[in-house]
């Protein structure tokens, strides 16, 4: 496409807008047990079949309490089980920047690979940073994740503008990757780099 047709920025959340810990989750679920170790339930809640599932909507956030618990042995309210689950994020201000940047002149959207209790966290509790986003696509409301052709399908359809206008800003080269082969643009994201040039580059209009 011309530099002069709109682009549309697509930014992960997690790693690109806010960091995140698997860890810090595993170890604040395995709190509520006796003698849990928090390296076993970080495997079986992240990376795993079960992780894939509910990230897909596959399974509510009910079933995924009750298969953690009777895993582990873990006893606890739903509000503190959420709690120690979705509890992870950090907001990375310079994007957050960026994004309020950027929101004036150019389509954003935000592209999650999440579940249901991580989203409702971090949509409730960053929502005042979250609002330039016009956008906002969750793999659970899906069916789909990244980097499956179905999630930018649905995107796009999201935003009603075509592949070519998208470009994805994500921390992992994997979806990066099947974004552009769903002929998308994308930028590898890591911290500290020149996100405004890179974005200049490709035609968006960074002040």
């Amino acid at each position: 496409m011309t530099h002069t047709q709109t682009r549309v920025v697509v930014f992960d959340f997690g790693n690109v807008v806010a960091r995140f810990s698997h860890r810090r989750a595993a170890e604040a679920l395995a709190s509520h047990g006796q003698d849990v170790d928090a390296a076993a339930v970080q495997a079986f809640c992240f990376g795993s079949v079960l992780d894939d599932t509910f990230e897909r909507g596959h399974m509510d956030p009910t079933d995924f309490r009750t298969r953690v618990r009777h895993a582990f042995g873990i006893t606890c309210s739903d509000t503190a089980f959420d709690k120690a689950f979705a509890d992870i994020f950090e907001p990375i201000h310079d994007v957050i920047a960026l994004v309020r940047n950027l929101s004036a002149a150019t389509p954003l959207a935000l592209l999650s690979n999440t579940t249901p209790i991580h989203s409702q966290w971090f949509l409730e509790r960053m929502a005042a940073d979250l609002q330039p986003f016009g956008t906002l696509v969750m793999s659970h409301d899906t069916g789909h994740r990244k980097p499956e052709p179905g999630i930018f399908a649905y995107v796009e359809r999201q935003t009603g503008h075509p592949a070519n206008a998208h470009i994805l800003v994500d921390d992992l080269a994997a979806n990066v990757a099947g974004a552009c082969a769903a002929g998308w643009d994308g930028i590898v994201f890591t911290e500290g780099m020149d996100l405004a040039g890179e974005l200049r580059r490709l035609g968006v209009a960074v002040k």
